[in-house]
């Protein structure tokens, strides 16, 4: 029997978030009063990608691991309800699903620290037992939010399949003394990008450098650097495009570079070039940080087709 077409294999991470406001981000060693308390279930880099892209319309294989508590059964839930393929999402007893903690301040600004919990279970073996399953995608989306070397172990197995490869390095961790050739695509922000590029994660270096930096020190063709408020800097293909931001009121930033990862995938996948998948993108991302929570504000294509069509820009998925 022929493996069933995917759209995209990921294998991911997950983690459902504890959520806080406050009037701004704590200092080192502050304590702030807070408020608005609660437990949405959503987060984790790896179903956010996930999630959205299969909201878009893909068609998306994940492979992970969850503990087996309620959590998991809400990410199971969303992963029916959004075109997600979850047969290979492991369940693990006596360890907990991932959590993060996040504090959100009054301009959308956000920290976030997490337990990755079951997700440092995740075996080689099991990555392995999803190769045949995985040749039917195109592309395939890893993180760091798993150990880095089974998402790196990972990326590698899919470029031997033939699957286009896209990397989210974040968290930023610290990478063997190798080249990363079997990573087609990889889209840091700019502090990622800084520490990709051997920079310290304060130094200001220009989005050019960074980028250039990148592709010659890792022997990654393609750097999509999201730069926050500033827009995107990609270097693909040898080629340069820079993009604004779709102007938006931000109410929470968390996730929105998933989305953005997740809807220029999508657009990849579907045969559009860089400048229009790049816009997408960034117009995924815009819808995102206008709501409260994460998942439930990721689009539908008629969403994203109304709200750029809003904008006067043509959306061609």
């Amino acid at each position: 029997m022929a493996a069933a077409a995917f759209d995209i294999a990921m294998v991911g991470s997950h983690a459902y978030g504890l959520f806080m406001d406050c009037e701004r981000l704590p200092a080192p060693g502050e304590s702030i009063i807070g408020w608005n308390f609660r437990r949405p279930d959503d987060g984790g880099k790896g179903s956010n990608q996930a999630i959205c892209a299969g909201k878009l319309g893909a068609t998306v294989l994940f492979i992970g691991k969850v503990g087996d508590d309620p959590p998991a059964d809400h990410l199971f839930d969303w992963f029916r309800r959004s075109n997600v393929d979850s047969r290979f999402l492991y369940r693990e007893p006596g360890i907990h699903t991932g959590v993060g903690f996040v504090i959100i301040d009054r301009r959308g600004e956000v920290i976030i620290a997490s337990d990755m919990g079951a997700n440092a279970r995740l075996s080689r073996a099991e990555i392995e037992a999803t190769i045949e399953a995985m040749r039917g995608a195109r592309f395939f989306m890893t993180q760091f939010e798993l150990p880095p070397e089974l998402a790196l172990f990972a990326a590698r197995r899919a470029k031997q399949e033939g699957l286009t490869t896209v990397l989210a390095p974040a968290p930023m961790v610290a990478l063997p003394d190798e080249k990363l050739g079997f990573i087609d695509i990889v889209t840091p922000n700019e502090t990622e990008a800084r520490l990709l590029a051997g920079h310290g994660p304060d130094e200001t270096i220009a989005p050019k450098q960074l980028a250039a930096r990148i592709r010659d020190r890792w022997r990654i063709d393609n750097v999509v650097i999201t730069r926050g408020r500033d827009g995107v800097y990609a270097l693909c293909a040898g080629s340069v495009h820079e993009l604004p931001i779709f102007p938006v009121e931000v109410v929470n930033t968390t996730g929105a570079g998933d989305a953005f990862t997740a809807g220029l995938v999508v657009a990849l996948s579907r045969g559009l070039d860089w400048p229009a998948a790049l816009e997408i993108g960034s117009a995924v991302a815009a819808i995102s940080v206008q709501f409260d929570a994460t998942w439930p504000a990721y689009p539908t294509v008629e969403q994203l087709r109304a709200f750029m069509a809003g904008r006067g820009r043509l959306c061609r998925l």
